[in-house]
């Protein structure tokens, strides 16, 4: 069929263009290093200059793991902190969060939704990619550490201000 529609051939360009296997690790790293990718992975800096004008207390620090594993604790962890109802406030069980559908509530947005474009990273550019970012990692972690999170790679975020229903 030499008769490809605009829609078929675009989504054939950029699926060519989204395969990372046609890159090799230089490529990823040296876009990594650019400043512009440079500052959006120093978490700590960035947090640490909103905390000159406002109270640490008024951020949730929340890892992005959690949403993947337990959504419906997040939110009820967001509405607690943000003093909504509906949130780990609501003791009773009839917060909003807990009406919310199973289906609801695991819906991603944003997620790569073609099978061609999720695969795994390879293990030679990750490892470049965590050595670069140790020490961004570790200034973060020890921010986090001295607000009270506990923060271990591929592990949860907790704050010492959660609450409990009793």
């Amino acid at each position: 069929d030499d008769d490809i529609s605009p829609n078929k051939q675009s989504r054939e360009k950029y699926l060519k263009e989204a395969n990372p296997d046609q890159y090799d690790d230089a490529y990823f790293m040296d876009r990594l290093m650019h400043s512009t990718h440079t500052k959006r992975s120093d978490y700590a800096s960035a947090l640490r200059q909103w905390f000159e004008y406002f109270p640490k207390d008024q951020f949730l620090i929340l890892n992005y793991e959690d949403v993947a594993r337990n959504p419906r604790d997040l939110l009820k962890e967001v509405f607690s902190f943000l003093g909504v109802d509906g949130g780990d406030d609501s003791c009773n069980g009839n917060s909003i969060v807990d009406f919310t559908g199973e289906e609801e509530i695991h819906t991603r947005f944003n997620a790569a939704s073609d099978p061609q474009l999720k695969r795994s990273m390879r293990p030679s550019l990750q490892k470049k990619m965590e050595a670069y970012l140790e020490s961004y990692t570790n200034d973060f972690n020890s921010l986090l550490e001295e607000l009270g999170y506990v923060w271990r790679l591929g592990g949860k975020v907790t704050h010492n201000n959660a609450t409990e229903c009793t």
